[in-house]
């Protein structure tokens, strides 16, 4: 081969695309807890160490052969995070230290993962089948599906937010189990984006619906969801068209007085009322609270309705329910689509 042929070929590898480097990268954690140590990773499991910390192309893995916790002491982005059903160790976010996990998605089996302050990131999927998991006390945004698969993983919410945050145009669901949040956050990017609540969503602080991505995107199927809190609508496109704002019923059944706060004109799906005590609150610097489910007052205090507009909405199709309560409202309108 000529030199100048031997030049271009030296140069072409040079630029290979940096993903043929992907790797798997198993925790051993023989030298010490630090997950940015060369000297903790091998590229098998129980195996000798030296090998690079995983990076985004490559999966991050704790199994049987780990002899040590892990401590994430540099911010991290992996193709993929695995706390595999035989690692019994601990696996911590350092403080201020944020983790990105890619396609490969977040599967958890065994062990323990402690989250810290700062933001953790699930691209993809987040599965859940054993160990414990605590979660950061800041925001743990979520992309695609969110399962708790047989709802022994022990999840503690450490006060912070999960944001589930569907990608374009998607339809990802939710499978709670028995986890409770602390807050959470569901917003949409899309036409036709929606999420769907597969069994009782618990939420102990508040539930906000924002920040969908444009005309008739966001909206909730399925489920139900019991809010301790207050409820807020923060985007005019949450439903906003003929997909409307979904079947979900969100529950409000707190003992202390709630609010319903709305900043702009989006749909919620159904809401019940249901508290043992405590007033509702219309708030919020929007003029209507719209609905497109059912609206159902069952029990609760008294309401303070701000001289807000409760508008039930709903397609000409579909048959809602209005149960007002005893109590009086600014004003109530109704209309279906055409």
């Amino acid at each position: 081969m000529s030199a100048g042929r031997k030049l271009l070929a030296g140069v072409w590898v040079l630029f290979l695309p940096c993903h043929v480097l992907a790797a798997d990268r198993y925790w051993v954690g023989t030298n010490s807890v630090n997950w940015n140590s060369t000297a903790n990773w091998s590229d098998t499991t129980g195996g000798a160490c030296g090998f690079s910390v995983p990076g985004a192309s490559d999966n991050a893995i704790f199994d049987t052969g780990a002899s040590n916790n892990c401590t994430v002491n540099a911010n991290a982005s992996v193709l993929g995070l695995i706390l595999a059903s035989g690692f019994t160790n601990t696996v911590t976010q350092g403080n201020n230290i944020q983790i990105t996990v890619g396609n490969g998605g977040f599967a958890q089996s065994g062990g323990i993962f402690v989250g810290s302050n700062t933001n953790i990131t699930f691209n993809s999927t987040a599965t859940f089948a054993g160990g414990a998991f605590t979660n950061t006390s800041g925001l743990m945004v979520s992309r695609a599906a969110f399962t708790n698969v047989t709802d022994t993983t022990v999840f503690y919410h450490n006060g912070g937010r999960v944001q589930f945050k569907c990608n374009w145009n998607t339809k990802p669901v939710v499978t709670p189990g028995s986890f409770v949040f602390y807050d959470a956050e569901l917003t949409c990017n899309g036409d036709t984006s929606r999420w769907y609540i597969n069994g009782l969503m618990v939420v102990t602080n508040n539930l906000i619906m924002s920040d969908a991505g444009g005309y008739s995107s966001g909206g909730l199927e399925w489920g139900n969801i019991n809010v301790y809190g207050n409820v807020s609508m923060l985007t005019v496109y949450w439903g906003n068209g003929n997909d409307n704002g979904g079947s979900t019923h969100i529950r409000l059944k707190g003992t202390a007085d709630q609010s319903i706060i709305v900043t702009a004109a989006g749909h919620f799906p159904g809401i019940e009322i249901n508290k043992p005590s405590g007033i509702l609150y219309f708030g919020g610097s929007g003029s209507e609270i719209v609905v497109q489910d059912d609206w159902l007052w069952i029990s609760g205090d008294g309401l303070v309705h701000s001289n807000k507009t409760l508008y039930h909405y709903t397609n000409y199709w579909q048959d809602k329910n209005c149960t007002p309560g005893p109590y009086s409202y600014g004003s109530v309108r109704m209309s279906f689509s055409s």
